[in-house]
């Protein structure tokens, strides 16, 4: 398992336990009045800032996409991204998942988790596989993380194709300006700060919803693709109920973060484009909103 794929899937998975958990409400929602794209423009004076919602793991056949979204790319002359994607490949950068994803020597996750938790991913991990002692040195968020890419790739999904990915790597070779809004050593930090009770919680929903991750992963790829933003509402209002500490630190308080640099690339001179996890564009208290809040022209498009 390629240790950058792992890292740079790290806050996609943690927001799509969120809809796993959320997913029997999600498709009880009536379809969009219209099709719309995942895409918002920002306007502050003349400049425009476009917002695109990613999604981490995709399929080739997701390319070409749409239109509007390839113009507003090329209109753009800088790429905004959460992290920097170049720096998931680093050395610097796997050696601090290694070290931070694995247990001290002699401790294993069986001690971590209850006994339970520790019997279903044994079972999962053999079906899967065939060994079930891999993982015994991973830390549980580590233990969540891996085992979802494995299942994920399963479906034919895959981080090298995600919308980021895509962007970044155009970006670069048309040799415009790249910006993170934060730093890789800063989403490591929101996993390994979980709790323990935090992280047995992350392993058994994995092991939990596991099954219906082909059913979920078609409803979320429809939604992203039609900008369903009203499936996705109700969605972000149960995950308030049922995690909000989690939900406020990994979401909502990193979109108050990235705020002023949003606006302040709305008022400057250059286009940009930026592209953040879906989850972060829809909802009260998503950039969407606190742009609109401060003022700003937000249109869907």
């Amino acid at each position: 398992m390629n240790v950058s794929t792992l890292y740079s899937s790290l806050i996609a998975r943690l927001l799509f336990l969120f809809a796993v958990s959320a997913e029997p409400l999600v498709a009880q929602q009536p379809a969009a009045s219209r099709t719309s794209l995942p895409l918002w423009k920002i306007q502050a004076g003349t400049n425009a800032v476009y917002l695109l919602g990613s999604i981490h793991f995709c399929k080739s056949d997701f390319y070409p996409l749409a239109k509007p979204i390839e113009e507003a790319y090329r209109q753009s002359g800088v790429l905004v991204f959460e992290a920097d994607p170049g720096k998931l490949e680093s050395i610097d950068a796997q050696t601090t998942l290694l070290k931070d994803g694995m247990l001290p020597a002699g401790e294993s996750l069986s001690q971590q988790v209850s006994k339970e938790t520790y019997a279903a991913l044994q079972a999962r991990l053999k079906s899967t596989i065939g060994e079930g002692a891999m993982f015994d040195r991973f830390k549980p968020w580590l233990a969540a993380v891996t085992l979802s890419v494995i299942e994920i790739q399963k479906l034919g999904f895959d981080p090298r194709q995600g919308i980021d990915l895509h962007f970044y790597q155009q970006a670069k070779a048309d040799g415009k300006q790249i910006v993170p809004l934060e730093t890789v050593e800063f989403q490591l930090g929101l996993f390994t700060a979980l709790s323990k009770a935090d992280q047995e919680l992350f392993l058994k929903s994995t092991l939990e919803d596991i099954e219906r991750f082909p059913e979920i992963f078609g409803d979320v790829v429809q939604s992203w693709k039609t900008g369903d933003t009203k499936k996705l509402e109700p969605l972000l209002l149960k995950i308030t109920r049922e995690y909000p500490a989690i939900y406020k630190k990994f979401v909502t308080d990193r979109n108050r973060v990235w705020l002023p640099q949003v606006e302040k690339l709305a008022r400057e001179e250059k286009a940009a484009f930026v592209v953040v996890g879906m989850g972060h564009l829809v909802g009260e208290g998503s950039l969407v909103d606190l742009l609109a809040k401060k003022g700003l022209k937000v249109e869907q498009q």
